[in-house]
């Protein structure tokens, strides 16, 4: 019985249909006449209302530079409670599409990330839908990268809804993962809405052509629907061929569009009870602007600001610059220190910007002689501005430059390359501070004596940076991209990470990268069946995070593992002088390629290469262990989206799978050959029992004959039934 059936009856068909359809790509269609609500599928709803506070959590690319999963974990549990008091029916989405996502350009560091994120926003209530668009044509990009991003993302059941782009996705993707979320789909044609509902999707989204005359359409077939299940019930079709004009998209059962409405009314209620309320946190505000606060503002904070000391990495570290003398006098210079516009990057107000300019003052060891703005936003040859700059640095031993690559871009803006120049030019030493979304040209670094780099951290990013300046931690991020010095003339290939065919004379910095104010030794490296581990000792002065990086390579394959490829990580907190074994376990991620030729994922047997190593071009220690072939027979195999042309799909049963079906709905084989067993020994003891008994008096030879026939017969029967329904067995499994 439907849940919401007194509701859904009163609504015309048409309504239904418009109910659980959308021409809009990534959210659901209002209803006339009923005050259905609206949500909208977002990477992160808690920042999409202006006019509600948020915590600016380092962006995605930051947190994959923590190389830290329960931290991943943790700030998406808060993103998921954030979004929950921010935003009406809030809806994440994540995909497979790894350059949507845009975290990485390692496909395991994609996933592992991803899978955090889902766990952790899962975690707090909030509502999640996985995205299978992988966008891409590639076999081995689609049944590596993709598959191991989907099997993270899909594992446990955290999901609340799965969107497909094909009908056959639809049945296949929620047996293989055992899924209990719902179903959406999204149409190239007419039919293919139809094939959507009867198999179970809650909504599906469609284009405008698509949508133009949809519910017209699915009423006209819902009508067919009725004409064709009479025609069947009189004999005058198969269930076969019932089930095919079903499955093709030619007819729809009103009473499957009557059911996507159900649980699509039963989503919305849902998501209605997932809102403010249903926050479970102490409700504190952070910051100074006086507002009613809707979540636990200060842990969140303090959340942010430890993901930024992690996110940060030190990219140089000319004669040990950092951490900074105590007293040491610097000059602060950049507009960035001081305008939040380049922080404010979402809808939202922060819940406590920490400003550079303002931290700065927390600080009694950092002796700050003066600030300069030295560039202005969007502006070139400010030259008024680099001169009062290069004035202020007369007073100082080092500038600390505050510099901010613009949304999307690959470089820092031309003014402030201008004011480095003159700096330089000057003799002033630089320790660069510089925040972007993504790699970009650091070839500037020559210009200096430090760098610190971030991809966006936060509100909590200020701090972070002058906790490394001032020694009080060690910088523990690592780039999650390979930073190269002529972008131009680059040329990834598809399939692997750009580090895998970087040229080693055009790269900057490698993927991995990060230095550290400590220094570790890794020795003992073990390898076993199930896995790696090393020990790693802290031969610095101040306790720090050590991130173990493990690469896998097998020489001589003709798969993607015939180049080094990161394969497993972990990050350890190391005190001074003490030591920390480091473990690493393999599964079944950590060998698994996919074979072009043969069409299948599997393990390669022979003989692997595993380093321990520092970034994807600095191996510290090396080792060799032999594995057997392994096929993964229950993988699935991903094919690239191709939407059919016409309406017609071959999802007829064969004779095969007819007749597994009937064997399916026999007794076991084991029951019937007990049965047949028991029955043949009854049938004998009789026989035997007219022979040797009085129960027949007279007993001429004619009688013997003909039990003795009767006991052969049937003893033969018993031995053909037998071995029939021995050989129909395999059936059954």
């Amino acid at each position: 019985m439907l849940k919401n059936q007194e509701l859904i009856l009163r609504m015309s068909l048409h309504q239904r249909v418009r109910l659980i359809t959308s021409a809009k790509p990534d959210e659901n269609c209002a209803v006339e006449n009923y005050e259905f609500p609206v949500f909208h599928l977002y990477s992160n709803p808690s920042v999409k209302s202006a006019d509600k506070f948020a915590t600016f959590f380092p962006a995605d690319k930051a947190l994959a530079a923590t190389w830290n999963p329960e931290l991943i974990k943790n700030v998406y549990e808060c993103t998921g409670n954030e979004a929950k008091a921010n935003k009406e029916y809030a809806y994440f989405n994540i995909s497979d599409c790894a350059r949507r996502e845009a975290i990485s350009e390692d496909g395991f560091i994609t996933s592992e990330f991803l899978k955090q994120k889902v766990q952790g926003v899962a975690s707090s209530g909030a509502f999640v839908n996985f995205d299978d668009f992988p966008a891409t044509d590639s076999e081995t990009v689609l049944n590596e990268t993709v598959r191991t991003i989907r099997d993270g993302a899909l594992a446990g059941n955290k999901v609340n809804s799965l969107r497909v782009y094909s009908a056959d996705d639809a049945e296949e993707l929620p047996k293989k993962y055992a899924l209990k979320g719902l179903l959406f789909g999204v149409a190239a044609h007419k039919c293919d809405v139809a094939k959507y509902i009867s198999r179970g999707c809650t909504l599906v989204f469609t284009d405008g052509e698509t949508a133009e005359g949809l519910e017209d359409y699915i009423v006209e077939l819902t009508e067919k629907y009725a004409k064709t299940k009479e025609q069947f019930d009189g004999g005058a079709i198969t269930l076969a061929e019932f089930d095919s004009l079903i499955r093709s998209g030619e007819i729809v059962d009103a009473e499957a569009v009557n059911a996507a409405c159900d649980r699509m009314i039963s989503l919305l209620l849902a998501l209605k009870e997932r809102g403010a309320s249903s926050v479970e946190e102490q409700l504190t505000r952070a910051g100074k602007v006086v507002h009613d606060p809707l979540f636990n503002e200060v842990y969140h904070d303090k959340l942010a600001y430890r993901a930024a000391q992690q996110s940060v990495v030190l990219i140089k570290n000319n004669d040990g610059v950092l951490p900074l003398k105590k007293d040491t006098p610097i000059a602060v210079i950049g507009e960035y220190a001081t305008n939040n516009d380049y922080r404010i990057t979402n809808k939202n107000s922060p819940t406590s910007l920490h400003r550079p300019f303002d931290e700065i003052n927390k600080y009694r060891n950092i002796n700050a002689v003066g600030y300069a703005h030295g560039y202005s936003a969007n502006e070139i040859r400010r030259l008024d501005l680099i001169e009062t700059a290069l004035n202020l640095c007369d007073d100082a031993k080092y500038a600390l430059v505050y510099l901010c690559a613009g949304k999307g871009a690959t470089a820092i803006p031309a003014g402030q390359t201008e004011l480095l120049d003159a700096l330089s030019r000057k003799g002033v030493k630089i320790i660069a501070v510089v925040s972007a979304e993504r790699a970009i040209d650091l070839s500037f670094a020559d210009k200096c004596e430090a760098v610190l780099f971030s991809y966006n951290a936060g509100q909590g990013c200020a701090q972070a940076v002058f906790d490394i300046i001032t020694g009080e931690i060690s910088p523990s991020g690592k780039l999650v991209d390979t930073f190269y010095r002529d972008y131009a003339t680059a040329a990834p290939a598809e399939g692997v990470p750009d580090y895998c065919t970087a040229g080693a004379s055009n790269v900057l910095y490698p993927f991995g990268y990060g230095l550290s104010f400590a220094e570790f030794e890794y020795k003992n490296l073990k390898l076993t069946e199930s896995g790696a581990s090393c020990t790693v000792t802290n031969k610095g002065k101040i306790d720090a995070y050590c991130t173990v990086q493990m690469y896998v390579r097998r020489a001589g394959a003709n798969t993607t593992l015939s180049h080094r490829m990161l394969r497993g990580f972990c990050k350890v907190l190391v005190k001074k002088g003490e030591s920390v074994k480091a473990e690493i376990p393999f599964n079944d991620d950590t060998f698994a390629v996919y074979d072009a030729n043969n069409k299948r994922v599997f393990m390669q047997g022979g003989k692997y290469e595993i380093s321990f190593c520092d970034n994807a071009d600095t191996v510290l220690l090396k080792g060799e262990r032999d594995f057997k072939e392994r096929i993964f027979a229950n993988r699935h195999k991903s094919e690239p989206v191709a939407f059919p042309q016409n309406g017609v799909v071959g999802f007829t049963d064969t004779e095969l799978d007819k007749a597994i079906r009937r064997e399916k709905k026999k007794l076991s084989f084991g029951f019937r050959l007990f049965v047949a067993l028991m029955l043949t020994l009854y049938y004998d003891a009789m026989g035997v029992g007219l022979l040797v008994t009085n129960v027949i008096a007279d007993k001429t030879l004619l009688i013997y004959i003909v039990i003795g026939a009767l006991l052969f017969a049937g003893n033969v029967l018993a031995i053909v039934y037998i071995v029939v329904i021995a050989k129909r067995r395999k059936l059954q499994n």
